[in-house]
């Protein structure tokens, strides 16, 4: 999606047309102004919009200056539904904002609450309002965004914030637009609003407005703390489940960490037992600011598996949004070596990368070092506010005694729904967490946790790894010719009942009886069969049972033998025995 760019002259002219709205607003307020009463329950970190998407079943927008509480008012706007004459539909639900040109006057949509009920959090100084919605016009140059006021008790405005943003033009695209405003002590109402600006909207054009949104949470970090914090459980979860990847899911492990952090860089440690053995770890990171407008965490671990030596060095570089100045993606990579029981040998090397989207998004100093809302860029919808969360698409692969393949990067993968915070992740997701209460937590793969508690730049907690499923094995597989130069590969279902998904694995007939075979496909999507091209030299099949997290047993060779698992495997291997 082009990146629209700052345009801090129409910026300027924008909060004066907003500024004069609200002043003739303050001399109308006087005779129209109801009874302030507070809205029901609300707490920190969630929705405080009525109808954020704007839809069908919306109560009619007011007139502008009417002062009326949890109601959208407008001014040069209506509520539209369906897909438009040019092409422009709904971001989410059936209905969206359509905002018209009007001389001299800017186009406004907002939505008061009254956030009194809160007055003891807001008072600390600590709170912050994060506003977001989405933008979109169906021609170049269309100016407008999201404000955030704060208003006292009287109703008079205490704080504003009102960034601009250029539309691309593209009726296809929503653009993300988001305010991040610390409330000022005295805060008692709350104002979400979109703005858009006549000067660069033609008589005969259309602006959008969709999916709006408006909480407060407290400040939880300034955001290079947070990214620091972030890749430090991030990278200490990660070394956690891969020290696991070769040796087997134990159920039984259990570790401790504990962390420091800050601007410059983090450091970490975490011990336990896995499959009887101990095993600790202690790394050490430092971080950067690119002139790419990117930050870089580099970071390297040491430790053991009882005699076997454990090392880990990787990366995280985070993406920023040059206009959001909000950091909305990361990178991140690393490799690492378990040795053997018996010495320094390497029994076990693997590469790891991942794509990962940020959501509850991480905000830049421009914005006042918070971290705040935020609608990944094209990737779905608002999540979690000020909880920093990631998901992470990773791809890893592994080798006995040699250095695995690099796998290719994954593209970054959808952010998760506003009501989803509490989804089961996929295989391959890693969600972490740090939040505005204190808390720290990691979950990679539904198989691996951490969890545990930070303040002043320090983190302590607990970890373990939850017991998997097993998966069991197929019999009868066939070969058969397909069209062209295809095989068909069919078999019979898997005699484990919990196995709903298989992979493939090819190797070389001349490599027998060593095996040297890697998958073909990791998921048939649950079918059980499949065509494939196969490879010049003469070749053997494999396939595995299993699910999204597991696979099991790749079959017997003609010693009674269990086959070894494949190079690249698709996942981590958990054979049971069937009846």
């Amino acid at each position: 999606m082009h990146q629209p760019h700052r345009t801090t002259r129409v910026l300027s002219c924008l909060r004066h047309s907003s500024t004069f709205a609200r002043l003739l607003a303050a001399a109308m307020i006087l005779t129209l102004a109801l009874p302030a009463v507070p809205t029901a329950a609300q707490s920190l970190n969630t929705p405080l919009l009525t109808d954020p998407g704007l839809n069908s079943n919306s109560q009619p927008l007011l007139p502008f200056l009417q002062n009326t509480l949890d109601r959208w008012m407008q001014e040069n706007a209506a509520l539209v539904i369906g897909v438009q004459a040019d092409g422009v539909m709904p971001d989410e639900g059936d209905g969206m904002l359509a905002i018209y040109q009007t001389v001299f006057v800017s186009s406004q949509v907002r939505q008061r609450i009254d956030v009194s009920a809160l007055s003891t959090a807001i008072d600390s100084g600590t709170v912050a309002a994060f506003a977001m919605g989405r933008v979109n016009a169906s021609f170049d140059g269309a100016v407008g965004g999201v404000a955030v006021t704060a208003y006292d008790a009287s109703e008079v405005a205490l704080a504003v914030l009102a960034p601009t943003y250029t539309f691309d033009g593209d009726n296809a695209t929503w653009q993300p637009a988001a305010s991040v405003l610390m409330l000022p002590v005295g805060t008692r109402y709350v104002e979400h609003e979109f703005q858009f600006s006549n000067a660069n909207l033609p008589p005969i054009e259309t602006a959008y407005g969709d999916r709006a949104g408006l909480m407060l949470s407290h400040r939880v970090l300034a955001a290079l703390v947070h990214l620091n914090a972030q890749t430090m459980l991030e990278a200490t979860a990660s070394g956690y489940r891969m020290i696991q990847a070769d040796l087997g899911l134990d159920a039984a492990s259990t570790c401790t960490w504990s962390g420091t952090f800050d601007e410059s860089g983090w450091s970490s440690s975490i011990s336990g037992v896995i499959h009887g053995q101990p095993f600790t770890l202690d790394y050490s990171g430092s971080s950067e600011e690119l002139p790419s407008d990117e930050f870089e965490v580099s970071f390297a671990a040491e430790g053991f598996r009882g005699v076997a030596p454990i090392t880990i060095e990787g990366t995280a570089t985070y993406q920023k949004d040059p206009v959001t100045n909000l950091y909305v993606s990361m990178q991140y990579d690393d490799q690492g070596s378990l040795g053997d029981d018996g010495g320094p040998v390497p029994r076990f090397n693997w590469l790891r990368s991942a794509a990962e989207g940020l959501a509850g998004g991480i905000v830049g100093g421009v914005v006042g070092g918070l971290i705040g809302g935020f609608m990944g860029a094209g990737q779905g919808a608002v999540l979690g506010i000020a909880t920093g969360i990631l998901l992470s698409e990773a791809a890893f692969h592994s080798a006995r005694g040699m250095e695995p393949d690099p796998p290719t990067p994954p593209d970054i993968p959808d952010i998760l729904g506003w009501a989803e915070t509490d989804r089961t992740i996929s295989a391959n997701q890693l969600l972490t967490i740090v939040g505005g209460d204190g808390s720290m937590t990691a979950n990679l793969e539904n198989v691996v946790y951490l969890e545990g508690t930070w303040a002043e730049g320090t983190a302590t907690g607990t970890g373990f790894t939850d017991a998997p499923t097993s998966g069991g094995s197929i019999d009868s597989l066939r070969v058969a010719k397909g069209n062209g130069s295809e095989i068909d590969l069919s078999w019979l279902p898997s005699c484990a009942s919990s196995d709903d998904d298989f992979s493939v694995y090819e190797g070389s007939l001349g490599s027998l009886p060593t095996y040297d075979h890697g998958a073909v496909v990791c998921s048939t999507g649950g079918a059980i069969d499949i065509s494939v091209a196969p490879a010049a030299d003469s070749s053997y099949y494999l396939v595995t049972p299993g699910d999204t997290m597991i696979e099991g047993s790749y079959g017997r060779d003609g010693s009674g033998a269990e086959r070894p698992q494949g190079a690249g495997a698709c996942a981590v291997q958990v054979p049971t025995a069937c009846p």
